[in-house]
């Protein structure tokens, strides 16, 4: 009955997902237009243009310029200077900055900042350019100048932005009458700076000077500017340039979608992960009569554009009070400030303007808040439905071991795709490209090895837990560092599968990150502490088939709302390259094929083969034949589901090619997909697809909690405690059950509530050194027989000193870790069991417990 009437509202959730799909139009017409709200800031004390600012600490300096204090319509000379002014955070007065930031007077440098640092290179008196390059850092409460090495010529009128710890600088000309400019890439490393300017890949277009130059998304972006050339006169002619260019080092330049008018010598910002904002700039179109208009000239643009990096896409952005050139824009936190410039031909400005973006969105509605609840409550339901077969230790831990295979199958796929990779996935797509798909699809190669050498093991001994039989095949204290090493994992990644798609649904659609996390971990809990296992399987159950269409109707949506038809949105990818599946090269530091296959194959085999999470499913089945069944189930979902959350990744991307100006500036890349599901999705379909993220991350978590339990009594308690009624088990496990699942609530609320997301990250780092070491102490087991406990116990170990120096010293990229901590372990753990006695009693058999060891094996 039960079966039947989960099945059945698994069919009810997903035709009203179809029937939703079919009815309900994408509000691709109504977009969330992200806008500019300006206010004045404090005036400068003088007018200033070309001038040296940005935050140094936490006060916005100004430094240097020009100024024509007689009108240049008049005869007045352009006049330099090096003093300079300060306003500290929260003052409204400008104070003077120390004396001797600049040894004469300086404008028209290349500028940019070093997280709360200032770099300077370059720049102009008047009389010549020089090549000085310094930082202004604040020490001891005071704005200082330390020099850094000098460019190899004097360059003024270029650009710069700090691209990783790069300081790079491009575009300007060598000297106040040179009648070309340069196109030279200037490169610094700022970490070693003693090593000096290097030039890199010269930009492949016309020199230019005063373009626009910003650092995002790993690449830094050159936009616009003027190339120079001499008339007839000598004196060097401009010509306004609309080319945009991305430089990304190993990878060299790439042509970017030309900008819609000039921009030459715009303030601009980075924004987010992926956008760039260019405030104004001079289009050049009245460059000609300038001399005509005199001070009649209207001023430079005052349109704001935005180009998004991923999209390659430009969109207009409201407009600035003021249109401001040669001058800086310098982000303060969710801040903008454009502190004076030239706001029309020989005129300088004292305007301050603070700009801080504005986006309207759609908040989640009562109609979605009461789907997400329609979804939701029958999960407890489901719960409490079983808590009345839950009598003793197996039903709680293993369902009775009879659940059916195609159950359990469903339930290993559920638990090992969380709302993370709910998230993530299509944004990494969406991003990028598919070169990540061929590592998913090797589940397909881990699910022979597992039934095959794994799975007999486990079942034979008919054990509870995985770390039973390291005690079967070593000692206990392998047993036990090894499950304890598992709780640690589960406890802290309970934390983070609540709180990062809560965070990101928090993001996008208004819902309280803490009420997410609340609703996520509570009812895990509840329905977990009264079905145990078999709550968790079926509720997975149900959450697979939901999340399953969920992704579906979100495929579909995101198609019609494209505006166009599945072949345009497969075309649109194919254009952009985002159908690439392999980056051929034997590089070990970049995603090429075979780091991607190798290392997703290596990574897959450490939940398959040592999380009890996954494990556990193994155990619930009647017999092995049932569990093989159900790791190939879960192996083979894993490839259209795959391939569907890429295939939603690459519509979201020509979804927004065609809509740009739907996107939020401000919004995390990995939340692309939540932002689309909370304004595009038509009210009510919003909270069904919402509830797919919930469900990704509650079978996640509802498994992760169940299995701490389940190691945590039967590795500990049970084995090292006096033996206990099967009743008094069953209490304990319940609280256990209310325990864990609070604690990890709590953690998850802790992260949300508390600035403590960089100490947890060195915590999960510091967990993730043993993550390979557990699955290579089991492979030691499994495939050799002279190993014994104390070698394994010096494999574990030597694998996370391994791990921890591959990880601080190379640049092996990630997706190797795993395969170099099961390696290391193996290896490590082998070799010492060869050098180490076995301490026998100890090692081969403890306690009496049977040995699959053999030490007359020569393995």
């Amino acid at each position: 009955m039960a079966v039947l009437t989960t099945r059945a509202c698994a069919a009810a959730a997903l035709i009203a997902l179809l029937a939703a799909a079919g009815t309900a139009p994408v509000r691709a017409q109504t977009p969330s237009v992200a806008t500019l709200t300006w206010a004045a800031g404090p005036p400068l004390p003088a007018p200033r243009s070309g001038q040296i600012a940005g935050l140094v600490g936490d006060a916005l300096i100004v430094l240097g310029g020009t100024d024509f204090p007689i009108s240049l319509f008049d005869g007045g000379p352009k006049t330099w200077y090096a003093d300079g002014v300060v306003l500290e955070r929260g003052a409204t007065t400008w104070a003077p900055a120390p004396a001797g930031l600049l040894r004469r007077p300086l404008a028209y440098a290349a500028v940019a900042a070093d997280g709360d640092r200032l770099v300077v290179v370059g720049g102009s008196d008047g009389a010549a350019h020089t090549a000085d390059a310094f930082i202004l850092v604040r020490r001891a409460g005071r704005v200082v100048r330390e020099d850094l090495p000098a460019l190899p010529v004097p360059l003024a009128m270029g650009a710069g932005a700090v691209l990783g710890r790069t300081m790079v600088v491009v575009g300007g000309q060598t000297s106040p009458v040179a009648t070309a400019a340069s196109t030279t890439l200037w490169t610094l490393d700022l970490d070693r700076p003693s090593l000096g300017w290097r030039e890199a890949d010269p930009l492949p277009a016309p020199a230019r000077i005063l373009p626009v130059v910003v650092a995002q998304a790993g690449a830094l972006h050159v936009v616009s500017g003027a190339s120079l050339a001499a008339g007839g006169d000598g004196v060097a002619r401009r010509t306004y340039l609309t080319d945009a260019w991305a430089w990304r080092p190993g990878a060299g330049w790439r042509a970017l979608a030309p900008v819609p008018r000039p921009v030459v010598a715009a303030p601009a910002v980075p924004w987010g992960q992926s956008h760039l904002l260019v405030l104004g700039g001079d289009e050049g179109a009245l460059a000609d009569q300038v001399q005509t208009l005199r001070d009649r000239h209207p001023g430079f643009s005052r349109r704001v554009l935005a180009y998004h990096a991923v999209t390659d896409t430009w969109v207009p952005m409201g407009d600035l009070p003021a249109g401001l050139v040669t001058t800086t824009a310098v982000r303060d936190g969710e801040t903008v400030i454009v502190p004076g410039g030239e706001d029309r031909p020989g005129h300088r400005s004292t305007t301050v303007l603070r700009g801080r973006l504005d986006v309207t969105a759609r908040t989640f509605g009562a109609v979605d808040y009461a789907v997400v609840a329609a979804y939701l409550l029958p999960l407890v339901w489901i719960g409490k439905r079983f808590s009345r077969s839950d009598d003793t230790r197996e039903d709680f831990f293993l369902g009775g071991r009879r659940v059916p295979w195609w159950a359990a199958g469903l339930s290993i796929y559920a638990t090992q795709l969380s709302a993370i990779t709910f998230l993530a996935i299509p944004a990494k797509a969406y991003a990028e490209d598919w070169t990540y798909l061929p590592g998913n699809l090797t589940l397909i190669l881990v699910a022979p090895i597992v039934t095959a050498f794994y799975l007999p093991r486990f079942r034979r001994l008919r054990v509870t837990t995985a770390y039973e039989y390291l005690e079967h095949r070593f000692n206990l204290a392998v047993r036990l560092l090894c499950s304890g090493a598992f709780v640690a994992l589960q406890w802290a990644r309970m934390a983070i599968v609540l709180y990062l798609p809560a965070l990101a649904l928090a993001a996008v659609t208004g819902i309280d990150i803490r009420l997410s996390i609340l609703v996520m971990g509570v009812l895990c809990t509840v329905y977990t502490l009264h079905g145990g296992m078999n709550a968790v399987i079926w509720t997975d159950v149900v959450q697979s088939v939901v999340l399953g269409g969920a992704v579906l109707l979100s495929l579909v949506l995101i198609v019609l709302g494209t505006g166009g038809s599945a072949a345009e949105v497969v075309r649109t990818g194919y254009d952009a390259g985002k159908f690439r599946m392999a980056i051929w090269t034997p590089d070990a530091t970049i995603a090429s094929v075979w780091v991607v296959v190798f290392g997703n194959l290596i990574s897959h085999l450490v939940p398959y083969t040592a999380d009890q999470a996954v494990v556990q499913r193994y155990f619930t089945t009647r017999d092995e034949t049932q569990a093989s069944r159900a790791v190939w189930l879960g192996a083979i979902l894993a490839v259209p589901s795959s391939v569907v959350f890429f295939a939603v990744g690459t519509a979201l991307f020509a979804f927004y090619r065609a809509h740009p100006q739907l996107l939020n500036p401000a919004s995390p890349t990995d939340a692309t997909f939540a932002w689309f599901i909370a304004q595009q999705m038509p009210v009510g379909v919003s909270g069904l697809v919402v509830s797919g993220v919930f469900a990704a991350a509650m079978s996640t978590l509802s498994g992760s909690i169940n299995s701490i339990v389940t190691a945590v009594i039967t590795d500990f308690t049970a084995r090292l405690g006096p033996p206990r009624p099967e009743a008094a088990q069953m209490r304990l496990a319940r609280v256990l059950t209310l325990v864990i699942g609070l604690a990890g609530t709590a953690s998850a609320l802790v992260l949300a509530t508390w600035n403590v997301r960089s100490l947890w990250d060195v915590f999960l780092q510091a967990l993730g050194l043993f993550g390979g070491g557990l699955a290579g102490i089991f492979a030691l087991g499994i495939f050799t027989r002279r190993a014994h406990g104390t070698g394994a116990l010096v494999g574990f170990a030597a694998s996370a000193a391994v791990l921890a120096i591959v990880q601080q010293r190379t640049p092996v990229h990630f997706l190797l870790y795993a395969g170099i901590g099961i390696l290391s372990a193996f290896v490590i753990g082998y070799l010492a069991s060869l050098v180490l006695p076995a301490r026998v009693g100890r090692d081969v058999n403890d306690g009496g417990l049977v040995s699959c060891s053999d030490a007359s094996d020569p393995r």
